[in-house]
């Protein structure tokens, strides 16, 4: 039988053992807060947040700089809002397609719109919802095949990606949700007769144009370069891969696409996304496509050619701190090496704590698109 003297030595481990792992999860607890912020009580603490948001531009294709001419103006959110991704979808009326992240209270939305802007892009006249889910949504941009238009839309963490969404060929002028469409087409291997596998059916920012043949660009899920010649089958829905692009005949500096291909003075050009260990989305390149590529015969030359690095170039009364740009979208030409532009930009956004302390964060799948650091002045 225990006696009393006993008992009261194991009461006491007890208590001082439960103490013990109340304050190691205490610990745990904050050392999870401080992934994204470092709690001080010193008035000179800064939190930097990175946003991310359009500009109106021109770029010099002769000496590859994008001199910005003017923010857009901040897109309708019932919270805070960043932009990536813009699309020129009408430059007579200044619309574009752009996908947009809404921060609230407690939740973090995306969602693909349409926004109308005046002519100075001075203010926006219209902003309509195109596509909205809670699977991540980027990349938008409207595609030809045959007689038929689709929106393509990369859905990596769908299983599948791009997604195509049949739209009517007068779409700029009357912008529908299509939230509530399914997948149009389905990729498919035209040589194996199946599915592609898990990796190449993920695909990141897919471009497409016509040269010898259709030939669509993309970044596989796993980091890949990808190229094929593909081809749209109208009876049954698919878009078949004919024959791949042999890697080392794309561009051994082709790693992301950063923008749609255009056309310009007879020739096609399409932007480059530039990242490195940290993060993506750091800077652009220009490549020059080069038109002639044939399918038979890959030896002759490479897909991409005239590879440029872009230079950023801000107004001057401008005093925002850039650390990334990684999307242009063309606008409309100037003249033969010159064109307007929409882009898109990444800054650090300041906010002094004046000693207070951090009190709350938002749910965990905002880690991924929301980048937080703390400073010391």
């Amino acid at each position: 039988m225990i006696n009393k003297s006993t008992l009261i030595k194991i009461l006491l481990i007890t208590i001082i053992l439960l103490i013990t792992i109340v304050i190691f999860l205490s610990k745990f607890y904050i050392d999870k807060l401080n992934e994204f912020y470092e709690r001080s009580n010193s008035p000179d603490k800064l939190v930097i947040d990175r946003r991310w948001r359009l500009y109106f531009g021109e770029l010099d294709l002769k000496s590859g700089k994008i001199t910005v001419e003017k923010f857009l103006p901040l897109p309708f959110c019932n919270g805070e809002s960043d932009a990536w991704d813009p699309y020129v979808l009408d430059a007579e009326t200044n619309s574009i397609l752009v996908e947009i992240g809404c921060v609230k209270n407690s939740s973090y939305e995306l969602s693909i719109e349409n926004i109308v802007h005046s002519r100075d892009f001075s203010e926006i006249l219209e902003q309509e919802n195109v596509y909205s889910t809670k699977v991540k949504t980027s990349y938008p941009q409207v595609i030809k095949f045959d007689d038929k238009f689709f929106l393509s839309l990369e859905k990596v963490f769908s299983g599948k990606s791009p997604q195509f969404f049949k739209i009517e060929s007068n779409f700029k002028e009357n912008v529908k949700d299509l939230s509530s469409q399914k997948n149009s087409l389905v990729f498919k291997d035209a040589e194996l007769e199946k599915k592609l596998n898990d990796d190449e059916s993920r695909l990141y920012d897919p471009n497409f144009f016509y040269g010898d043949d259709l030939v669509m660009t993309a970044t596989t899920f796993s980091g890949k370069p990808f190229a094929a010649f593909i081809e749209h089958n109208t009876i049954k829905n698919e878009i078949l891969i004919k024959r791949r692009i042999p890697l080392d005949k794309i561009h051994e500096e082709f790693k992301r696409n950063g923008g749609q291909i255009f056309e310009h003075c007879g020739d096609l050009y399409n932007p480059l996304m530039v990242s490195n260990e940290k993060r993506y989305g750091i800077g652009l390149r220009l490549a020059k496509i080069n038109k002639n590529f044939n399918k038979n015969n890959f030896e002759d030359s490479l897909l991409f050619q005239e590879i440029k690095d872009l230079e950023l170039q801000l107004p001057s009364v401008s005093n925002i701190a850039v650390d990334g740009f990684h999307h242009i979208s063309k606008l409309k030409d100037i003249e033969c090496g010159k064109v307007k532009i929409i882009g898109d930009l990444s800054y650090q956004f300041p906010l002094r704590l004046h000693g207070k302390d951090i009190v709350g964060l938002l749910p965990n799948h905002t880690k991924g698109f929301l980048e937080h650091r703390t400073y010391n002045p």
